[in-house]
């Protein structure tokens, strides 16, 4: 019996309905295809484990999808989907849904049901919210929602036990909710291009985080115990607004590990001394 489907890099542009029929198949690679639907009788495949529908042109999805009760993996990325069928919420042993570069403006409602999740990247859509129910994604590690039009992340994302990299730069943020700081396994946080004007205080308990981008915002501060992020590496603060930096050994002078500092573009009227101490810093753009 077939497991394995790869029918990639070709100029489909439908699928039989009698591919139902192929049950033991555990990987589809459709990718680099001209789809635009899926036929129902996918909802057959329950063993199919990953399902890579990478650059085609779908613009929905079969509502059996949900019945793929076997799935870790479903690529969607570089379609052209407005909107998730209810049912992808029973997938309940997906742990990687790719749908970037899409048209999404909403994620499905019971989306949250998906807990053995660990991947999920949303980014290059038109969603203005992310649901408050995100933040029952448990076993969540990688949430990527660039190129989005997001005003506001919601309060529950400081839910999140497992996060190791939340990239959200390319929206409209104005601010960040305080319980981000509880997001203590978070390693990198992009934050590039928003309108943040202010840094929760919640920030400097992030003692794992290891890359930190805030370039092109509107900062005009930053918290005064910096120094908490000990594992810091990288730090991106070119084109905001910031006239100082946090000094003293719990302000800037204490990220030892800092390697990279990015200045750029800032009315700097002064540096902390301190950061000539910093042994490890390779890279200091000053403005």
């Amino acid at each position: 019996d077939l497991t394995n489907l790869n029918i990639g890099y070709n100029k489909l542009s439908s699928i039989p309905q009698g591919i139902g029929g192929c049950t033991a198949l555990t990987e589809a690679d459709l990718q680099h295809n001209r789809l635009t639907t899926l036929p129902p009788g996918i909802g057959s495949l329950n063993n199919l484990i990953k399902f890579n529908l990478i650059n085609n042109a779908l613009n929905k999805l079969p509502a059996s999808i949900g019945s793929l009760e076997s799935l870790t993996q479903l690529s969607l990325r570089d379609n052209q989907l407005s909107i998730l069928p209810a049912s992808m919420n029973m997938l309940v042993n997906v742990q990687v849904v790719s749908l970037s570069s899409n048209r999404l403006y909403e994620l499905p409602p019971l989306i949250e049901d998906l807990t053995m999740l660990k991947v999920l990247t949303i980014s290059d859509n038109n969603l203005s919210t992310l649901p408050a129910k995100i933040g029952n994604f448990r076993s969540l590690t990688q949430l990527a929602v660039s190129n989005n039009q997001l005003s506001e992340i919601p309060a529950t994302i400081g839910n999140l036990p497992a996060i190791q990299q939340l990239w959200l730069d390319h929206n409209a943020l104005e601010s960040l909710p305080p319980s981000i700081g509880r997001c203590v396994t978070l390693e990198e946080l992009n934050l590039d291009h928003n309108n943040l004007r202010s840094l929760p205080t919640s920030i400097c308990q992030l003692t794992a985080l290891r890359e930190l981008w805030l370039h092109d915002n509107e900062l005009e501060s930053l918290p005064p115990l910096m120094g908490n992020l000990k594992q810091l590496r990288t730090m991106t603060l070119s084109h905001n607004q910031l006239s100082t930096l946090p000094e003293g050994y719990s302000g800037m002078g204490g990220c030892v590990e800092l390697a990279e500092l990015w200045l750029k573009g800032n009315p700097l009227k002064r540096l902390p001394t301190e950061l000539a101490n910093l042994s490890k810093l390779k890279v200091l753009l000053l403005p």
